[in-house]
């Protein structure tokens, strides 16, 4: 397929969008919506009106796509019949928003005799306003950059590619949706447009998926490979939509897989914690705290790799995209393993502490100390991230 770069058309969004007046309809007269980008802090989104008689309650409706359901939030007015209204979208973390994101909004005005006047539908694409971007497009992927990122946005652009064809082929998983990559110059300047900065300090972020739809990418450390990671959860994502979670171990460990090499640190800190038989439990692995912080994270990450890579070079990859296809179905951790393999967590762990030299673990134990698990390169620590929409552990942040 042909590569097509473009400029964004960057201009008319962060001006925000404006409508023409409109007609007075149940006694209101639309004479102007606007939507202000206020990148970090969200979009402020306005209208200006007549009414006949001052309105009970001004609402924004908004939808936000791909993941968002309908919200709703009553407006700050001044004024009794002619009014000027505003909410802000983005500004909190309940409401948190990132570049690319794409809200279908209108507003609604209700009267004290209960009749209501809902404006048109709009849709407004938030933008960070701090770069000029440009896109590079192949099938259903599109990469923003800016600068002179061009040589390294194809590659993440063929990254991104690969990895939809051959994992997505692996989960039985089509993504026909548009995905877009977000490529950034380094960590730092991509920090504003992701969660991961309200988390916890001593780890960087390289990569996160929020939305489910979008992957945002540092040019770092192995942008690639970080690319790779980040479009295996948007596949991960489309594949295990159903009513139970994956474990987290086991959605970061086939993104790891994913990628063409470990990141620096993490296979160090696995072979580290083998040696001192101090590896983390399934237990410790499926918590939410998993690899929170910079003493455990490099052993979250290579420990779900080689647990991945165990089921995979044990059973097979046909089986590997089975156990994928019975979360979707409907299942528990346990249920899907003895399903699809025929043992439980606990084998699990032992047939894998097994496969790499050590003993059984009949009981739980404690979760490994700092000075068991702590890794040598702090510098390319990579955030998890929290729960995300619907508690299916996005964000995922490499």
């Amino acid at each position: 397929m042909k590569r097509i770069v473009i400029a964004l058309v960057a201009a008319a969004l962060m001006a925000g969008l404006a409508a023409e007046p409109a007609p007075a309809q149940s006694g209101v007269t639309v004479e102007r919506t606007e939507v202000e980008t206020r990148f970090p802090q969200g979009a402020r989104f306005s209208i200006e009106a007549k009414a006949q008689e001052e309105p009970a309650e001004v609402r924004l409706l908004y939808a936000i796509a791909p993941d968002g359901t309908k919200a709703s939030a009553v407006a700050e007015c001044a004024g009794t019949t002619a009014l000027s209204c505003n909410h802000t979208v983005g500004a909190t973390l309940d409401t948190f928003i990132i570049p690319g994101t794409e809200i279908t909004y209108a507003w609604e005005f209700t009267f004290a005799d209960g009749m209501s006047y809902t404006t048109d539908s709009q849709v407004y694409v938030y933008e960070d306003t701090r770069f000029d971007w440009q896109t590079l497009s192949e099938g259903n992927v599109t990469v923003y950059y800016y600068g002179r990122a061009e040589s390294t946005a194809e590659t993440v652009l063929a990254a991104a590619l690969e990895t939809l064809g051959r994992l997505g082929a692996i989960l039985e998983t089509d993504v026909a949706f548009p995905v877009k990559v977000f490529l950034y110059d380094n960590a730092q300047a991509m920090q504003p447009a992701i969660l991961s900065p309200f988390n916890r300090e001593g780890v960087v972020t390289l990569g996160e998926v929020y939305f489910s739809d979008t992957a945002m990418v540092s040019a770092d450390v192995a942008t690639a490979d970080v690319t790779r990671h980040e479009v295996a959860h948007i596949i991960i994502r489309e594949a295990t939509k159903g009513p139970f979670d994956i474990p987290r171990w086991l959605n970061e460990g086939t993104a790891v897989w994913a990628q063409e090499e470990l990141l620096p640190g993490e296979l160090d800190a696995l072979e580290d914690a083998i040696e001192r038989d101090r590896v983390l439990t399934m237990k410790a692995l499926a918590s939410s705290s998993a690899g929170s912080g910079p003493d455990t994270v490099g052993l979250f990450y290579g420990q779900a790799y080689s647990l991945v890579r165990y089921l995979v070079d044990t059973y097979g990859e046909e089986r590997f995209g089975d156990l994928f296809a019975t979360f979707k179905e409907g299942s528990t951790l346990d249920n899907a393993l003895q399903d699809v393999y025929g043992v439980s967590a606990q084998q699990l762990e032992n047939d894998w502490r097994a496969s790499v030299g050590l003993g059984p673990r009949a009981e739980p134990t404690a979760k490994p100390t700092a000075e068991a698990t702590q890794r040598p390169t702090p510098s390319v620590l990579t955030d998890l991230g929290g729960e995300g929409e619907g508690g299916d552990g996005f964000p995922a942040a490499l």
